[in-house]
């Protein structure tokens, strides 16, 4: 009997070591164990300099990505003169192929922030829509727009031009308005100039 007390926390150390020594399973080769944490190669940016940091897999890989300053004009559109400035403000595209933007026409409290879906549709050419959700200056709901673009982005990635359309539905679904016309915007960097107007 006291052998068997004696053994006891020897066996007790064995099995915790058995336990973390098969603790250290994962996807793949399950053969050969890893210690802590590893690094994924394509997760790392190496640039000229010798030093590494992190980056999103698809940063970069398509020139739409980033943040627009851009300009809505009718033309076509049924009691709107062609050649009237619908609405501008920035818009920022992002790498998951979502989009969000800031109208400068707009009142905050009639619904100045669009959220959207992009997809590439060939080359530099890209597909936009979007929704806002409207309100009138008394703070009534008045229903969603659908806001759809469709632009070109310019060789060097820092301007773009395209069609849009906004069709204003009120809370039934009901048609309001239908606008289309031109869009343009300019990419803004952290090296763009300042903006002081549209």
């Amino acid at each position: 009997m006291k052998t068997f007390r004696t053994r006891i926390p020897f066996l007790a150390v064995m099995f915790a070591c058995v336990m973390v020594a098969t603790a250290t399973a994962e996807c793949g080769h399950l053969t050969v164990p890893k210690l802590g944490p590893t690094l994924k190669r394509q997760a790392w940016k190496i640039p000229d300099s010798s030093l590494a940091s992190l980056q999103l897999i698809s940063d970069g890989q398509e020139p739409v990505v980033g943040l627009w300053n851009w300009k809505m004009v009718s033309e076509g559109s049924d009691g709107i003169p062609d050649g009237t400035v619908v609405d501008q403000g920035f818009s920022q595209w992002h790498s998951d192929g979502t989009e969000l933007t800031v109208s400068g026409n707009r009142a905050p409290a009639t619904g100045d922030v669009c959220l959207g879906a992009w997809k590439k549709e060939w080359s530099r050419y890209y597909k936009l829509s979007h929704y806002g959700i409207s309100y009138d200056t008394n703070n009534n709901y008045v229903g969603l727009a659908h806001i759809t673009q469709k632009i070109v982005v310019s060789s060097d990635g820092m301007s773009s031009t395209g069609r849009f359309t906004i069709d204003q539905y009120d809370a039934s679904g009901n048609l309001l308005v239908h606008i289309q016309g031109n869009i343009g915007g300019t990419k803004v960097t952290a090296d763009s100039p300042t903006i002081v107007a549209f």
